[in-house]
């Protein structure tokens, strides 16, 4: 976000919102952060996997009601929540940031 040549292109928070709500991280990737949704990405990855979510998930799927719950580790579960939270809010915030900005540059007179 620093070249002078640069374009801002309108970005909505509700689709950044949107996005991050389908998969955390990708939100970012909407706004241009890739490796910060990238970073994201993998902590969620990383939460799912050791908490054996979609694991449960499919023995949930398969009538197994007994054993969904046994097998979760919910230490990594509880990481779960707060990582697609906090990819909302800052994809959603960081939209309005970038129209902000853009906002100000299209407004800034040109001196020659």
């Amino acid at each position: 976000m620093g070249g002078h040549n640069e374009k801002y292109e309108f970005k909505s928070p509700a689709v950044a919102l949107l996005w991050s709500a389908m998969m955390a991280g990708f939100g970012q990737f909407y706004n241009g952060q890739y490796i910060f949704g990238l970073l994201i990405l993998v902590c969620e990855f990383i939460a799912n996997v050791q908490s054996n979510l979609n694991i449960s998930i499919l023995h949930s799927f398969h009538l197994d009601h007994q054993m969904a719950p046994e097998i979760v580790d919910f230490q990594w579960g509880l990481l779960y929540p707060p990582i697609y939270v906090f990819s909302m809010w800052q994809a959603y915030n960081k939209a309005i940031i970038i129209n902000c900005y853009s906002n100000t540059k299209k407004h800034q007179k040109k001196h020659i």
